[in-house]
């Protein structure tokens, strides 16, 4: 625990699930990879996933603010938190 909050802190980036959804068309799917692409601390965040209408994206993150916080700064996106750890977010669209 202790050398993961210090490579944190180093700048290390930490590669974070994402899952959201529900998506009505690969359209919105896009426009929220790319949503992601702009927060301050996202180095890349690739589709791992998309299915039915739920995305799943493996974010590469540096920031020092939790990746489930610096998500509240995405814009044109209202979402609610569904389950949030270290390395994992699910998250439902609305």
């Amino acid at each position: 625990m202790t050398m993961q909050l210090v490579e944190r802190f180093a700048g290390v980036a930490a590669t974070v699930q994402v899952t959201a959804g529900p998506f009505q068309s690969f359209t919105q799917i896009a426009e929220f990879q790319k949503s992601v692409l702009r927060l301050h601390g996202v180095a890349g965040a690739s589709i791992r996933n998309a299915r039915r209408g739920v995305l799943v994206l493996e974010v590469d993150y540096d920031g020092i603010v939790p990746l489930h916080i610096r998500l509240h700064d995405l814009r044109d996106v209202r979402w609610t938190p569904v389950q949030v750890s270290e390395d994992a977010v699910e998250i439902a669209v609305a």
